[in-house]
């Protein structure tokens, strides 16, 4: 074929070439496809597992005036006597999203 067409030869082996690129391009693009999933798949367990973990002592504590004035307004209660910090816990993780 070289010596009865060159061009011909040619403009094969440049199709030839362009088909191998186009098709480690669209691999590329899958496994960049696939990257991202794997990416955001981790970052919603992460989330998730933020939200599940109990809260700390101090981030209660950080929200827990404004607790107590939702049980005082939503139940009518003095949330500071004995019996009703269960119910200020409640809140506190509420509003910290837990």
């Amino acid at each position: 074929m070289l010596a009865e067409n060159t061009e011909r030869l040619i403009a094969q082996f440049e199709a030839e070439h362009q088909a191998l690129l186009e098709q480690a391009r669209l691999r590329r693009e899958q496994q960049e496809k696939v990257e991202q999933a794997a990416r955001e798949a981790a970052e919603r367990r992460r989330i998730e597992a933020e939200r599940r973990r109990p809260p700390t002592a101090a981030e209660i504590a950080s929200v827990e005036a404004q607790a107590k004035a939702v049980v005082r307004q939503k139940f009518g209660v003095d949330p500071d006597i004995p019996g009703w910090r269960g119910l200020v816990l409640v809140e506190a993780r509420k509003l910290l999203g837990r």
